[in-house]
């Protein structure tokens, strides 16, 4: 059945086992989606990663050099953003590839169209992070953060927010991480819960794996101690997003 927002599933060509596991679910759910295939990092050329990444910024701004498998996660999203904007599409999910999904989750998409001028919200996190401020809306309930989930299995995403984080030339964050900096591009980030997705246990991460658990390249104390500043900072002064900016659709 057609489904109130377009679903994109992030998928690796080779982990097809993965893809059943979703595409099976969501099709009990009688859901529609869409596989992405997503970037191997292990396949990008120096050139192809020179145009998307600043070692530059990440040296000076980031606790570590992001690793290939890093980096074609963020390729991977950025193409859902870039096919809203070719397509004009105003809203859409995104889902990575190794989460549980429940029953709930066709009611998450039904309360999220009872909704306008939402950006960005997280539908799922790995530790469950509490709200700062909160809004209930039964059974779910809309909140802010000031401690964003690092984890992008699940989130909705609106036009005007992928143009947000298109507009970053060059990366030099993780995806999840960049996400934890909402301010840098005024943009809304909310949650909805109960979260009806969680991370399937069952599937090891797929860029550890690349990178056989090991980040490539230099950190140091001082490198990483200068981001955990910058981060509390953030964390201190700003909340994750407004949740007057959210109305009931009309």
């Amino acid at each position: 059945m057609p489904t109130p927002l377009p679903i994109f599933v992030i998928n690796l060509d080779r982990s097809k086992s993965r893809w059943q596991q979703v595409t099976s679910r969501l099709s009990q759910l009688n859901l529609e989606h869409q596989r992405v295939s997503a970037v191997d990092g292990k396949t990008l050329q120096v050139e192809d990663i020179s145009q998307v990444y600043s070692a530059t910024l990440n040296k000076s701004l980031f606790r570590y050099d992001l690793t290939l498998g890093e980096i074609g996660c963020y390729l991977s999203h950025r193409h859902i953003w870039q096919t809203m904007v070719d397509q004009q599409i105003p809203y859409a999910v995104i889902l990575e590839d190794d989460i549980n999904i429940q029953t709930e989750f066709a009611h998450v998409l039904d309360m999220l169209v009872q909704y306008s001028d939402w950006e960005l919200v997280k539908l799922g996190d790995d530790r469950d992070l509490p709200f700062y401020q909160q809004h209930s809306e039964a059974p779910f309930i809309w909140g802010n953060y000031k401690k964003i989930p690092n984890c992008t299995l699940a989130y909705a995403i609106s036009l005007s927010a992928a143009k947000k984080l298109l507009s970053r030339e060059k990366f030099y964050r993780p995806i999840d991480i960049d996400m934890q900096f909402p301010t840098k591009l005024s943009l809304n980030v909310l949650g909805l819960k109960p979260y009806a997705v969680s991370p399937n246990l069952d599937f090891d991460s797929e860029i550890v794996a690349i990178n056989k658990g090991k980040h490539k390249g230099n950190t140091s104390f001082w490198r990483n101690l200068k981001y955990r500043i910058m981060l509390a900072w953030q964390r201190k002064k700003y909340t994750s997003g407004n949740l007057n900016q959210i109305k009931k659709a009309t």
